[in-house]
């Protein structure tokens, strides 16, 4: 889902990013930023995907998209079995995402499956892990501009977020509604 998000932005984001990097290069900052130099291989080219700590958001450009701008959140990648800590890392990237959004006074939010890509995180409990981000959320944040809550994946995940998200997306709905 990156690769589209950045494709739809346009060279402004891509960027946007190099200048992120180069700037966490030049304060030496490396060794604070989990997986900084982990790669993959995508359109066959290699990049560097983590410029930020996993759990932390930065709002930047939207490119080319009209849309106010583009959050960016590291989740964590799941290497061998799923721990606590890396679902608490995923529910922190998805409130710092809403809590960017909140602050910015945004009206709608529209999420990737975070993690459940190349980082490997189960699609299942991914979603229980982004469900509780944002009932913590509006609980905490009960006058949030957020009207919208949406979700962008890939139709391998489609089946299995539905279930999950069966009973959830009508309560979500039903909770940002009750202002």
């Amino acid at each position: 889902v990156a690769a589209a998000i950045e494709k739809a932005a346009g060279p402004e984001m891509v960027k946007e990013i190099e200048k992120w990097r180069k700037e966490v290069q030049d304060a030496g900052n490396l060794n604070n930023i989990q997986n900084n130099q982990l790669s993959n291989k995508r359109n066959n080219e290699v990049f560097d995907v983590k410029i930020l700590e996993t759990g932390h958001s930065k709002l930047g450009t939207a490119g080319s998209m009209n849309i106010g701008g583009v959050i960016h959140t590291p989740g964590p990648s799941v290497s061998d079995k799923l721990t606590e800590e890396d679902k608490n890392l995923l529910i922190k990237s998805y409130t710092t995402a809403l809590e960017i959004a909140h602050n910015k006074k945004f009206e709608r939010i529209v999420f990737s499956s975070i993690s459940t890509g190349i980082y490997n995180f189960p699609i299942d409990e991914a979603a229980k892990c982004a469900t509780k981000a944002i009932f913590d959320f509006i609980d905490k944040n009960p006058k949030t501009s957020i009207k919208s809550i949406e979700w962008a994946f890939l139709d391998s995940d489609q089946v299995t977020l539905m279930k999950m998200f069966k009973y959830y997306s009508v309560s979500v709905y039903s909770k940002i509604s009750k202002k």
